[in-house]
């Protein structure tokens, strides 16, 4: 073999090395640059918390970026979340059963934080009554944010399901402290609900862009947190107003379901001036 032929033999070589060191370079710039990006960018709502939007895992080189998407997470959080019924099973433990209620069975349950809920699935789900509560609560307490409201985090509509994820009250309502003999608040307790009620209902029909008459006023829709702080809850006979109005007409059956059956008919003075003198 001729020096000739072993010189260009030997470039040709060079050159297919070079061309796949070349290839192998370009290949890992990409793989990093998709690490890199997936890395900023948050897991869809599918992957985490069983539904609950996440926060954007911190990246040194983007503290700006992430910071900016933690904001806009939380901001989402405010709003109330769409669960699935699979999702609901795994975060109630497959529906482990907390109580009964008129209107359906309330489950316990926990997100993946460890953020403790009650989920409520309401009976008759197919019933249009039902369905017709089911879109007052979200579109009432869904949009309202009070420490004396009960916060609603998410709802499931699937099928025949009908289900509302509620922060959840570790001290039950305060029905069950009015009129069962073992159990005992102190004075300054009473006097924190007697306090904290009546804002979160003057927060409903005074301080909402669009007022949001709650007529259903009783002690078994008021709810204790572990510090005995008073949530109002159950908002399926609220009424939703434009602040125009001066006169509202009432007309439900009043009470939750298995309860009375008369027809509560009442006239809602919205007036200012009124309201002060009662």
């Amino acid at each position: 073999m001729s020096t000739t032929t072993i010189i260009v033999a030997s470039m040709s070589l060079l050159k297919a090395v070079a061309g796949i060191v070349i290839v192998i370079l370009v290949v890992v710039l990409l793989v990093n640059k998709c690490l890199l990006f997936w890395r900023t960018v948050p897991k869809s709502v599918n992957q985490v918390d069983g539904g609950r939007r996440p926060l954007c895992r911190p990246d040194k080189q983007f503290v700006a970026l992430t910071s900016m998407d933690r904001f806009l997470n939380e901001m989402e959080r405010e709003k109330p979340i769409g669960f699935t019924v699979e999702q609901l099973r795994i975060a109630t433990d497959n529906y482990s059963l907390l109580g009964l209620g008129g209107s359906g069975a309330v489950y316990k349950g926990s997100f993946s934080d460890g953020t403790s809920i009650a989920v409520k699935v309401l009976r008759g789900s197919s019933e249009k009554r039902i369905i017709e509560q089911f879109m007052a609560k979200v579109a009432t307490i869904g949009k309202v944010h009070h420490f004396n409201l009960v916060h609603l985090h998410g709802f499931c509509f699937e099928s025949h399901f009908r289900g509302l994820v509620y922060e959840y009250m570790a001290n039950d309502t305060l029905e069950k402290y009015l009129f069962c003999k073992s159990m005992f608040l102190s004075f300054e307790k009473h006097h924190e609900i007697a306090v904290g009620t009546p804002r979160g209902i003057a927060y409903l029909h005074e301080e909402c862009q669009q007022r949001i008459i709650y007529y259903d006023i009783k002690p078994g829709n008021i709810l204790l947190d572990r510090n005995f702080c008073p949530k109002v809850a159950d908002f399926g006979l609220a009424k939703l107003c434009n602040r125009d109005n001066a006169h509202i007409t009432l007309t439900r059956v009043g009470g939750c379901y298995g309860g009375s059956n008369t027809a509560t008919t009442i006239r809602y003075n919205t007036t200012r001036h009124d309201r002060n003198n009662h």
